[in-house]
């Protein structure tokens, strides 16, 4: 049952315990690098669930900036994840009435579908889609 009186606690605690994990992780090997992306997608999706828009912004733009620095078998491996923090990003921009930023995730959320869709990618490939939206990214951080 939830409590009227502290309705997110839950959540409160469940990002206590994903700051934990993010202040654990600080190593720059591949490991920690994923483990912050996740924590990060997360902390993004307490936030957003708790009405925090800006904290949930910042997380899910800082999961984004983690993916578009890892190789290519580590992407394919978490295309669902990957397209959850673009669209995640696109309805917190609508939210905001910024349609066109909105619609730039919506796009990067369906080109990470679609490649990932279509089975076992090349590595090469893996890297042009990569290439694509790190300058996606790299273009909404300015």
């Amino acid at each position: 049952m939830i409590d009227e009186k502290q309705p997110y606690k839950e959540k409160y605690d469940a990002r206590g315990l994903l700051e934990i994990c993010l202040a654990l992780c600080k190593l720059p090997d591949l490991k920690s690098q994923l483990t912050r992306a996740l924590c990060y997608h997360k902390l993004g999706l307490i936030a957003y669930d708790t009405e925090e828009i800006t904290p949930a912004q910042t997380h899910m733009l800082e999961s984004l900036k983690l993916w578009q620095s890892m190789p290519p078998a580590v992407l394919f491996d978490h295309a669902c994840t990957i397209q959850d923090v673009n669209n995640q990003l696109a309805i917190i921009y609508s939210a905001r009435e910024d349609y066109a930023k909105a619609i730039e995730y919506l796009n990067e959320a369906e080109k990470a579908y679609s490649f990932f869709d279509k089975g076992d990618p090349l590595p090469t490939e893996i890297e042009q889609w990569q290439r694509g939206s790190r300058g996606a990214l790299e273009q909404n951080l300015t």
